[in-house]
């Protein structure tokens, strides 16, 4: 995992205070395979609560990646698609 990986992942953990562990984010490649993973490790049920933690999880991949927001799109691959990690 690249430092930038990294420093994002201790983001959204402080974030939702939430623990991502290794196994779990090792096959993690998208944006929405990342989001799914967020989203069930902060327990975020319902549409409200998931858009809610959709616009945190996209401020912050921004504000520790340099992403541009709007390649931010679910099937993004964070290393093919993005130039993340």
């Amino acid at each position: 995992m690249g430092l930038d990986i990294v420093e994002m992942v201790l983001a959204v953990e402080r974030e939702f205070g939430i623990d991502l562990p290794d196994a779990e984010l090792a096959p993690v490649r998208t944006v929405g395979e990342f989001e799914a993973l967020v989203a069930h490790r902060a327990g975020a049920v319902g549409a409200e609560a998931r858009r809610q933690l959709h616009a945190r999880l996209i401020d912050i991949i921004v504000r520790e990646t340099g992403a541009a927001p709007e390649r931010l799109v679910p099937e993004a691959h964070f290393h093919r698609d993005l130039g993340i990690g």
